[in-house]
């Protein structure tokens, strides 16, 4: 994700730089970091930007999957 995709994203979704600190669990001047391409935005950054632009709930939140002991068989 390039800084011009992460400033993109941040209009579509609406929010401040301060708000999507918050939803991405950084500092917000790591956010203004990414803003002025100081600081490359990493690939966990950039999924975690597409699950909240999906309004994807956290693993294990709502289906459990994360809560559970059993493996699966995949």
């Amino acid at each position: 994700m390039t800084p011009e995709e992460f400033k993109d994203w941040l209009k579509i979704m609406r929010i401040s730089q301060k708000k999507a600190s918050v939803a991405l669990g950084v500092h917000v001047n790591t956010v203004n970091g990414w803003v002025l391409g100081k600081t490359a935005i990493n690939q966990t950054v950039a999924l975690a930007c597409r699950a909240l632009y999906h309004r994807l709930e956290p693993w294990g939140h709502k289906d459990g999957a994360a809560n559970t002991t059993e493996t699966s068989s995949r």
